[in-house]
């Protein structure tokens, strides 16, 4: 339920009104209000990864972070979904694009940024273009090096640095 709620939202004024009573956030707002304080709630345990949930914007003003954009041609894409869905290449285009389209909706309802915008990112990187393993690995040696380095130390020193990704 949480999967597919989550990337919803409702901005019909009747509809709250109807569904949630007059001093009631909407059902989709209450599941952000809540994933919120779970990230951060991570975020002040040490040192975490937090994949999609517009982590990248909860945790800008408390945290240090490297916030990472995972994204990818629509033919890798196509080709990843229909291998492990089983599913034609039309039905896989489909899904990314309502996927997307929800993804685009639910980051500037909830940030007023624009999802997948490289200004909002450390980094940005294509997995069409080296793999998704190659992916992992410079997103794991840029997120060490960073927290190793002299200018990055003292960012580190109180374990608040967070790795925050969002992926296609």
């Amino acid at each position: 339920y949480i999967e597919r709620a989550e990337q919803t939202t409702t901005t019909s004024f009747l509809y709250n009104l109807a569904i949630n009573g007059m001093y009631t956030q909407p059902l989709t707002d209450q599941l952000f209000s809540a994933e919120c304080r779970v990230i951060k709630a991570l975020a002040d345990k040490g040192q975490c990864v937090i994949v999609g949930r517009c982590a990248d914007y909860v945790l800008r003003e408390q945290y240090s972070t490297f916030d990472v954009f995972v994204h990818s041609t629509d033919d890798f894409r196509c080709g990843r979904i229909c291998e492990h869905d089983n599913i034609s290449k039309d039905e896989a285009l489909s899904i990314i694009r309502q996927k997307d389209k929800a993804r685009r909706r639910h980051y500037k309802y909830y940030t007023e940024r624009n999802w997948g915008e490289s200004l909002n990112y450390d980094l940005c990187i294509n997995t069409a273009t080296c793999g998704i393993d190659e992916a992992a690995e410079i997103i794991a040696k840029l997120a060490g090096q960073i927290k190793t380095s002299h200018s990055a130390a003292d960012a580190f020193k109180n374990s608040k640095n967070r790795l925050s990704m969002v992926t296609f």
